[in-house]
């Protein structure tokens, strides 16, 4: 008795550890996959993404012109973004402003994702209801 026990524990703790690794090479494909410049395909004026391997993010019209800049992180298979600065014809302001990325397709050509913004009260209300939640869907390209 005692060994099947034994045995069904060491089987229950293999696929917790399989099912926690699977997540974690998810999450560094993910972040393998985004790094890099991106180019809206369905937005006038056009504007470009960039996510840097350090984590690190800008986007907007032209580099530290016209756009928004801060930092990102991988996690459970969304990509969290944190906006720090904005920059209006080479001024700069601090901000801070969360999205939350959630990812319907990726390759190295092209990343479809729905954008949440977690900073709004409405918005996390209404997710924690199970209302429908306001999202934008982003399409971008290399």
């Amino acid at each position: 008795m005692k060994k099947r026990i034994i045995i069904g524990a060491g089987i229950a703790i293999l696929i917790l550890i399989s099912v926690l690794s699977w997540q974690h090479f998810r999450d560094a494909n993910i972040r393998q996959k985004v790094c890099g410049s991106w180019r809206a395909s369905n937005a006038e004026p056009s504007f470009m993404m960039i996510f840097a391997p350090d984590g690190n993010f800008w986007f907007g019209t032209s580099p530290y012109h016209n756009g928004f800049s801060g930092t990102w992180r991988v996690s459970d298979g969304f990509v969290f973004m944190t906006t720090k600065s904005f920059y209006d014809n080479g001024r700069q302001s601090r901000i801070i402003s969360h999205l939350r990325l959630n990812i319907s397709r990726l390759d190295d050509h092209q990343l479809v994702c729905e954008r949440n913004r977690l900073d709004d009260h409405e918005q996390l209300a209404r997710e924690s209801d199970g209302s429908e939640a306001m999202s934008d869907t982003i399409r971008l390209s290399r």
